[in-house]
């Protein structure tokens, strides 16, 4: 039997294939797409985003990672489908950190997000989905 979930949107994809994305796999997209934007950068949304790479680079004291904790889930948790983010920054070295995200929908299942940031890239490792 499958499990049904809320309508999480469905977007265009620009690539080697264009089509299109929807589901969760959307809201994946969304929530990365928040995470490499700069804030402000939608003029209709001045909260909207938070470049994560902007952190690179800098003194990681227990203080300045509670700030980027606190920054993503506050970025996570402006997208409407999010009800819930909780969040683990870990600096690996000064050019790159992991961030895992868990993150609990208004509507359906919670999932992890890992994405591994370097100074030009936002890599996705893993979004596992719980049921």
């Amino acid at each position: 039997m499958a499990v049904t979930y809320a309508d999480f949107g469905t977007d265009f994809v620009i690539g080697k294939v264009p089509g299109r994305i929807s589901g969760i796999q959307n809201l994946v997209k969304k929530i990365k797409q928040r995470l490499q934007s700069p804030t402000g950068c939608l003029y209709w949304d001045p909260a909207y985003g938070l470049d994560v790479r902007q952190y690179l680079n800098t003194a990681f004291t227990t203080a300045k990672l509670k700030e980027i904790q606190n920054a993503i889930k506050r970025q996570c948790e402006l997208d409407e489908r999010v009800l819930l983010a909780q969040v683990e920054v870990v600096n690996n070295t000064a050019t790159d950190m992991l961030i895992t995200i868990k993150i609990t929908t208004a509507d359906g299942p919670t999932f992890n997000l890992i994405l591994k940031v370097g100074q030009l890239t936002i890599e996705l490792l893993n979004d596992s989905i719980n049921q």
